[in-house]
């Protein structure tokens, strides 16, 4: 008789294609949402429609300075430049991509090394 251990490597590994998809879709989702947001505030302060935003703290800082914004009285009823929030996420992206090689050569940096 085998003394070897027996798994359902399939299974596991279809489950972590799933996990990654699925962890993928919400970065991708968040990632949007920021750069909309992002937009919003940049044609938030272009316009000065931190004058009328009912959170003191904008008024204020003479600036959009929440997480999503939310004036009270929009200069225009356009909603904001999907190529403006294109660039915004395409530089969240790139930003991520040099971490993620920063990363990837500190990692190998250390792996070298010995002790």
């Amino acid at each position: 008789m085998t003394t070897d251990k027996l798994w359902d490597a399939g299974f596991l590994n279809e489950r972590e294609r799933k996990a990654h998809k699925d962890a993928m879709a919400q970065l991708v989702e968040a990632d949007w949402k920021r750069a909309f947001a992002e937009a919003e505030r940049i044609r938030s302060n272009s316009g000065r429609r931190y004058r009328f935003c009912k959170n003191a703290a904008c008024r204020r800082a003479r600036s959009c300075i929440r997480e999503t914004p939310s004036c009270g009285k929009p200069v225009s009823h356009r909603p904001v430049s999907g190529s403006l929030a294109e660039h915004i996420y395409a530089r969240l992206q790139v930003e991520r991509r040099e971490a993620a090689k920063a990363e990837n050569r500190k990692a190998g940096q250390h792996a070298g090394r010995r002790p």
